[in-house]
């Protein structure tokens, strides 16, 4: 599929390194999966982001249009990824520190 259109798209994916699906952390990392991009599934689709804190502090407050997290289950040390859709008008830069400051925000309530 080709799709042409006016405008700008700007995607940020930030990725950080998560341990394999048996280790004793992986759960914990699932749940936290759930606060910061929303409700998920292993190995399924998200069922929404609207109650995630990366929603509230990204899409609401107009930095991004769309946010999603990603935690796949593997044999394998690999990565979370949040991916952000940018709004245009909005810097990557702005993006980045919002972002950074909720994830911060996370680990001193944990």
């Amino acid at each position: 599929m080709h799709v042409e259109r006016q405008g700008n798209a700007a995607y940020i994916q930030f990725a950080y390194h998560v341990p394999a699906a048996n280790h004793d952390d992986w759960i914990k990392l699932s749940a936290l999966d759930s606060i910061l991009g929303g409700p998920s599934g292993p190995g399924g689709e998200g069922i929404g982001s609207k109650t995630s804190r990366l929603y509230h502090q990204l899409v609401e407050t107009e930095l991004a249009v769309g946010i999603a997290g990603d935690l796949s289950m593997t044999i394998d040390p690999y990565l979370y990824k949040i991916t952000t859709a940018l709004r245009d008008g909005r810097s990557h830069t702005e993006l980045e520190i919002a972002l950074n400051n909720e994830v911060d925000r996370l680990q001193n309530e944990l």
